[in-house]
């Protein structure tokens, strides 16, 4: 078990394409707590691992907006067979506030690439404006994957990712994504190599990550 704590102060200033610029400060207090259960820690087979975070502002004490922000993740690893695995991911997450004005984005919601919905340009899934996206403060991720290795080094896999950041659980809706890649393990986790498509983009994108579990 980990257990963090922070103290965080934010200035921010933000701007999309063609709008005024937007200023945000904040005054952040924090705690998480990261448990570990896991066969490996660098290239997990079996096991599992979950994350909770909370964050809290108050507007009286220098932010511009009150709000308690709540984060969690879980990551499960179920062996199959002398090789194969199955990796279940879900991720949650809310801010509670009157609204989004004076929040920074940091403590906002957006998702998007190729550890969370694959397919999707990096942190490109939230509130969509004409010029660019803005953070939600809902979001909700989750993903299947199955890996077959064919060797100790070579593998492959299938998987299907769905999730979404929006300003309100009535304005979410789930992006699909499905695909295809390679894995080739190395002392520091397995490398992923994955051709996705996203069924709302109705586009192909190739992800690459080092799938080092968090």
């Amino acid at each position: 078990m980990e257990q963090r704590l922070g103290l965080n102060l934010t200035f921010e200033t933000s701007q999309l394409d063609g709008e005024l610029a937007e200023k945000n400060r904040a005054l952040v207090a924090s705690i998480g707590w990261t448990w570990r259960d896991v066969d490996n820690n660098f290239a997990p087979r079996k096991g599992q691992i979950a994350l909770f975070d909370l964050a809290v502002s108050e507007k009286a004490v220098f932010s511009d907006q009150r709000f308690i922000r709540a984060y969690g993740k879980y990551q499960r690893w179920i062996p199959v067979g002398a090789r194969d695995g199955i990796i279940l991911r879900a991720e949650l997450g809310q801010v509670f506030s009157e609204g989004s004005d004076g929040i920074p984005e940091d403590y906002l919601f957006r998702t998007g690439g190729s550890t969370t919905v694959r397919g999707y340009p990096y942190q490109s899934l939230g509130i969509q404006h004409e010029t660019g996206v803005t953070g939600g403060r809902v979001m909700s991720v989750a993903s299947a994957e199955y890996v077959h290795w064919i060797d100790a080094s070579w593998g492959s896999a299938v998987f299907m990712d769905v999730g979404d950041a929006a300003d309100t659980w009535r304005d979410f809706s789930g992006k699909q994504a499905y695909g295809v890649g390679a894995r080739y393990m190395t002392p520091a986790g397995p490398i992923a190599l994955d051709l996705a498509y996203a069924a709302k983009n109705k586009k192909f994108a190739i992800d690459f990550s080092i799938a080092i579990a968090f």
